[in-house]
């Protein structure tokens, strides 16, 4: 650009930007000026995202691992509960199958062996008893 006054704008070595008579920035600048800081601005916030996505990932894995203790202990706790009421429901059922079972033992096996016993005990001691009765009646 041509030089004129030190009203108007001159040209500068110093990348071709126009400067004012103060020294501001002209409108060429301030486009080029802002578009390095859009591109400042978009790389500033993929370096946020990406360090807010970090930060993130570490919060989620902090809080993970302070909440898996309680959460074994809870589920320690409730397996515990549900084995013992798992046994105690089916020793029940299986305490009164052992009774029906051991009714039925005693019934059709131990009572009639048993009666046996006795039976065969008192005919053991009548057979003794007749035996001594004879010997004594038929003196040798």
């Amino acid at each position: 650009s041509p030089s004129s006054s030190s009203s108007s704008s001159s040209s500068s070595g110093g990348g071709g930007h126009d400067y004012g008579t103060r020294g501001m920035v002209t409108t060429t600048q301030s486009r080029t000026h802002s578009s390095n800081i859009n591109g400042n601005t978009t790389n500033n916030n993929l370096s946020t995202t990406t360090i807010h996505t970090i930060l993130t990932t570490y919060t989620l894995l902090k809080q993970s691992a302070l909440l898996l203790p309680p959460l074994l202990l809870t589920r320690r706790a409730l397996n515990s509960t549900r084995n013992a009421i798992v046994d105690y429901f089916r020793g029940r059922i299986f305490r009164q199958t052992f009774t029906r079972m051991e009714r039925a033992y005693l019934r059709y096996y131990e009572f009639p062996a048993a009666i046996r016993a006795v039976a065969r005990l008192a005919s053991q001691i009548g057979i003794l008893l007749c035996l001594s009765v004879a010997v004594r009646w038929h003196d040798w």
